[in-house]
């Protein structure tokens, strides 16, 4: 259309073009005006229909945005609720976990003496323990039920307890998983005693990743208790404080005082013992606390078990050859009394040496293979709750080793740790002490091997083989001689394992 003609008649241009009058089907039907284009109609139909659609468009956002913010206000307070209910709940389990923690604590007073009418007490114990571990799960069954087995300085070591058993609520400890937890008390001891736990598992990943480095890799995490894990989940925290947990396990001061380890699996486990000290010191590292709280036994798919040493947190760098101050219970420690490479051959021997006795005792109904009117008593000694050599090294006046339960038997060790070294530097040696020393514990291993050859006398050749290894592993350090103590753990494993492979070959 030229523009003059739409300048002419403005007022036609608009009604055929802005605003289209209606029409019937049949003038819909009939082809558009000569000159108008039907493109042009149907972009103007466009245009007008835009406001309506924006705000159609616009209540549709609008209903959705609200709905969506009654949803997420409904949400928030679900939320909300949750948290509460859990507060609530948090709080009833450890009020139960408070209770069990106490009957345990309880019971291992009563442990301590044996007395057969503690018995009837421990029973009842056990089923409050039960009750409680029940009410626990009711509320949450993913709740983890705690039993403290120890507690060191720094940490509180606990097992998973299980409820085994019928309705008479018959108790039974399975397998289960280890925790640590830092000790109470104020803010900075507790900080102070957590981080003592998170740099055990720093050396736990240092002493894996050297061992994997070495030319003949080990097999550190079977018999090194490497694999911690932070609980992250309150399910697992021991109050929701600060928890570490391991591998499943028993632990072997238990398994020795109930007598279930028979040789020759008390035999391998000794081994699995040697084997994982041996390699903390390929690693360049002394444990630093041996004891038979600290070995863990984890039992296999096939059944069998095996020991792991455990409880890194006094461990630490340390060549052969080199000395330093022992900070951890001196019960299994060498009579020289310092930490040494050497010294934890000794501490070895002697973790084998409990081992092995623990049915010997279980049969004879006693806790020690030597009764007391055969050696020198010394009437301070601590021995509640000890058994065996560990009882026997404490209470033999000729005996080093001594515990350290009290502030003034630790400044007394301190000092004599001090004194020996005093001496050392001046060239005044305590040989006849020591000499001494060894002879009670010669004495002591003549026992269990005669005690032992009558319980199995078929294998008697291997274990007077393995009289041979212990006395060897803990003669008197005084020297550097053939006479002394064996050099290393790693040239008694090959020795060891042949005692082993005779006893499979003449069983």
């Amino acid at each position: 259309m030229p523009l003059e003609r739409i300048n002419n008649n403005f007022t036609n241009f608009i009604e055929t073009f802005a605003f289209p009058r209606e029409v019937d089907k049949k003038s819909e039907a009939s082809p558009p005006p000569k000159g108008i284009n039907s493109n042009t109609n149907a972009v103007a139909k466009k245009i007008l229909e835009l406001p309506t659609k924006i705000i159609n468009a616009s209540k549709n956002y609008a209903i959705k945005k609200l709905d969506s913010s009654k949803k997420g206000v409904k949400e928030i307070f679900s939320q909300i609720k949750d948290i509460q209910t859990e507060r609530a709940n948090n709080k009833q389990i450890a009020v139960f976990q408070k209770d069990i923690d106490i009957k345990f604590k309880a019971i291992m007073e009563l442990e301590k003496t044996p007395d057969p009418a503690n018995k009837r007490r421990i029973e009842n114990l056990e089923r409050g323990i039960d009750l409680s571990a029940m009410a626990i799960k009711g509320i949450n069954r993913s709740q983890v039920v705690f039993k403290q087995i120890a507690q060191g300085k720094a940490k509180m070591v606990f097992v998973e307890y299980e409820i085994k058993g019928d309705i008479t609520l018959n108790h039974n400890f399975n397998s289960k998983n280890v925790y640590y937890a830092p000790v109470g008390g104020d803010f900075l001891t507790k900080f102070l005693r957590k981080k003592e736990i998170s740099d055990e598992l720093e050396i736990g990943l240092d002493i894996s990743k050297i061992l994997k480095k070495m030319p003949s890799p080990v097999e550190d995490e079977k018999y090194i208790v490497t694999d911690m894990d932070v609980m992250k989940n309150s399910e697992s925290q021991k109050n929701g404080e600060y928890t570490v947990k391991t591998s499943k396990a028993k632990d072997l001061k238990h398994a020795i005082q109930e007598g279930t380890l028979k040789f020759p699996e008390s035999l391998k486990i000794g081994l699995h013992i040697v084997k994982g000290m041996s390699n903390l010191h390929k690693a360049g590292y002394v444990h630093g606390d041996g004891k038979n709280d600290n070995v863990l036994l984890v039992q296999g798919k096939n059944g069998e078990l095996t020991g792991r040493i455990a409880d890194l947190g006094k461990t630490q760098k340390m060549k052969a050859g080199e000395k330093g101050i022992f900070v951890g219970n001196p019960r299994f420690a060498a009579p020289e009394g310092n930490l040494s490479h050497s010294g934890e051959i000794y501490t070895t021997a002697i973790l084998i040496i409990n081992t092995l006795e623990g049915e010997l005792l279980k049969i004879d109904g006693k806790d020690m293979l030597i009764p007391t009117e055969k050696f020198v008593n010394d009437p301070k000694a601590n021995t509640v709750g000890r058994f065996g050599i560990e009882k026997f090294l404490l209470l033999n006046k000729k005996c080093l080793q001594t515990d350290n339960s009290t502030f003034n038997k630790k400044v007394k060790i301190l000092g004599k740790e001090i004194k020996n070294k005093l001496n050392s530097n001046i060239g005044k040696s305590n040989t006849t002490e020591l000499h001494e020393a060894q002879a009670q514990t010669d004495m002591y291993i003549g026992a269990l091997i005669k005690r032992l050859s009558a319980e199995y006398p078929k294998s008697e050749k291997q274990i007077n083989e393995l009289e041979d290894l212990l006395l060897e592993m803990t003669r008197a350090k005084v020297g550097d001689g053939d006479d002394t103590r064996t050099k290393s753990l790693e040239d008694i494993i090959p020795r060891y394992e042949e005692i082993i492979r005779n006893l499979t070959r003449t069983a």
